[in-house]
């Protein structure tokens, strides 16, 4: 096994006044890397397909509970959210006797090419997806790792210790994590979810750059960042609040150009902006979603009554406490 080790860099080309020196890199891919790399690509492939090789495989025939970005593609293009009515059974939030879903157009809006080219894939296209997802993981995870052993050990060689850190890494971050629980069963609820993942670590992988980030690759962030908030609100709101600590403290310390700190602004606006506009025109409030309004909470005795003895609020301070020590205590598991 062989590894090109590249400490500080001691020659750059010219750069702009006032842009800040990229940090050095020192992570080379290697052919250990490679074997790796194709590992778990086999690996993911397998389990996702259920060791049938089959791409587009279901969990269930008639693409049951597989159609549902599709279905929002067709919405899309006659011009409404509204999903056909009946397709989302008991998950349905129900307004003015239509039927939205809870998680947001961005994998709708990715499968509208397919049902105007291809709608022989209807409801076969969530594998294909979910591997798309895991790759994106998968490479910014990668690159997630390496800049944070950069960032706290900046000027130091590539140690023995780091290099083995780094295959153990690469070998468990898709095939020791929840990422093959979520391929194993190809349905829409893990599409988004894996989604989710994989664009929340995109961002936080931005955001580690974001001081050495040129301006004018800023909209890369920002098109990320926008992604990820119409894919799942509850991933929204920790994406924003996220990159909203980052402007305050990149304007507070000074870590990056000023016209770089608008244009994320900027972006952190359109994103705020959208996120809530589709939760307005879905559920008539800015934030959050009316769970009162979900056919499971009209068929599920348990969940009426807890929404009416509570309001029809699922969160309170008072949960937290039992919710804890139902998920860390020791017996858990």
């Amino acid at each position: 096994m062989t590894d090109t080790v590249t400490g500080v860099h001691d020659s750059h080309p010219e750069t702009p006044t006032g842009e800040r020196a990229r940090p050095p890199r020192r992570h080379s891919r290697t052919r250990a890397d490679r074997v790796i790399d194709v590992i778990v690509a086999l690996t993911c492939f397998a389990v996702g397909t259920a060791w049938t090789f089959n791409p587009f495989r279901t969990q269930f025939t008639g693409g049951t509970f597989a159609n549902y970005f599709e279905s929002q593609a067709y919405a899309f293009l006659k011009g409404h959210l509204a999903i056909e009515k009946g397709l989302l059974g008991i998950e349905a939030f129900i307004r003015d006797g239509k039927e939205y879903m809870y998680f947001g157009p961005f994998l709708g809006a990715l499968r509208v090419p397919f049902v105007v080219l291809a709608s022989s894939l209807e409801g076969r296209l969530t594998l294909v997806s979910l591997f798309g997802a895991t790759a994106l993981l998968y490479w910014q995870a990668n690159k997630l790792l390496d800049t944070i052993l950069v960032l706290v050990h900046p000027h130091g060689g590539l140690s023995s210790t780091e290099r083995w850190f780094r295959l153990g890494w690469r070998v468990s971050v898709a095939t020791g994590t929840v990422v093959l629980t979520l391929l194993a069963l190809p349905w829409a609820y893990h599409e988004a979810h894996l989604w989710s993942a994989a664009l929340f670590i995109t961002v936080l992988n931005q955001m580690l750059r974001f001081p050495e980030m040129p301006p004018q690759r800023i909209w890369i962030f920002g098109a990320t960042l926008l992604a990820l908030v119409i894919n799942r609100p509850t991933t929204a709101y920790a994406g924003l609040i996220g990159v909203a600590a980052l402007i305050v403290v990149a304007l507070w310390r000074k870590l990056a150009e000023r016209q770089a700190i608008l244009q994320l602004t900027g972006w952190f606006t359109l994103a705020f902006v959208t996120t809530v506009s589709v939760n307005w025109a879905k559920f008539r409030r800015p934030f959050g979603i009316p769970m009162e309004d979900q056919l499971f909470s009209s068929t599920d005795e348990n969940r009426a009554e807890m929404l009416a003895r509570y309001d029809n609020k699922y969160f309170q301070l008072e949960f937290v406490p039992s919710n804890l020590w139902a998920y860390f205590r020791p017996n858990g598991v």
